[in-house]
Order: structure tokens, then C-alpha cells, then sequence
């Protein structure tokens, strides 16, 4: 299991169209910045349960790869994810629960079987690999 930390910030769209626009960022840049155009659907229950556990069970498709996500855990965010291969008819409805513990993932007690789609995203992030200090960064921001 992977363990990933999030640091979301918000500016302005006119702020920054692309992440060449920074300065300085492409001597710590490893990858050339791309788009994405991301579609996920959010799974919960109808009681939102996951949200109360600080969980979140994501389908997402990424260009033709399918990627299954659960992540959960209050202040450190614990990314469970399963790469998943196919094409429609097995997106965008069907998640394949029994790969969650293939990658130490684990939904709680009763929640499999009350699980439904809560709400669906569709956007295009621009992303950018760093390297700073022996970390490695992934730079990500919706592009308006």
C-alpha cells in the first residue's frame, strides 16, 4: 500500500493557465507538463458512511486506463490502487471490490453490498513530475 500526502491550494484561474508558467519550475521538473482528462465516479453509501470514515472509493478512467481507487485514514491518506484493464460495458458501473485487498485496501464492515454511485467529475489536469530534495512531486491543478 502506498502511502500519499495531499496539499491542495487554490488561486485564481487567471493566476496560472500551465505549469510553465512558473518560474523556476523546470529545474526541479523530471516530465514535460501534460493534460489529463479525468472521469471518476465516487462510490458511498446512500448514509455516506465512507465520508464519515474518511474514505473514498473512486473509479476513475484516465485516457483507455481504468483505475480503481480506496483511500481513507484521517490526517495521512493511505491510496489503495488497483489498475483495472477493459472497455465499456465494465465502465463506468462495475468496481471490482475483490482487488482491494490484493493492495491492502479494506472497506468496512457491511459496506460492500450498500455501496452506490454519490457523484461523478469530469476535468482535464495539468501535471507535472518534480524532483526536490529526494522527494518526488507530483505538481497538479484543474485546468479552467
Amino acid at each position: 500500500m502506498a502511502i500519499e500526502t495531499n496539499l491542495n491550494c487554490t488561486s485564481r484561474p487567471s493566476s496560472c493557465k500551465s505549469s510553465s508558467a512558473i518560474p523556476g519550475l523546470r529545474s526541479l521538473s523530471t516530465t514535460r507538463a501534460r493534460n489529463l482528462k479525468l472521469y471518476n465516479i465516487y462510490y458511498d453509501t446512500a448514509d455516506l458512511e465512507l465520508h464519515r470514515l474518511t474514505m473514498a472509493l473512486r473509479l476513475r478512467r484516465a485516457g483507455n486506463q481504468f483505475l480503481q481507487t480506496l483511500k481513507g485514514g484521517g490526517q495521512v491518506s493511505a491510496g489503495c490502487i488497483s489498475a483495472m484493464s477493459g472497455k465499456p460495458p465494465y465502465f463506468p458501473s462495475n468496481l471490482i471490490l475483490n482487488a482491494l485487498k490484493a493492495c491492502g485496501g479494506e472497506l468496512p464492515h457491511g459496506v460492500r453490498n450498500r455501496l452506490q454511485p454519490v457523484f461523478v467529475t469530469d476535468f482535464v489536469r495539468n501535471v507535472r513530475l518534480l524532483k526536490f530534495e529526494g522527494a518526488e512531486i507530483e505538481l497538479a491543478w484543474t485546468v479552467a
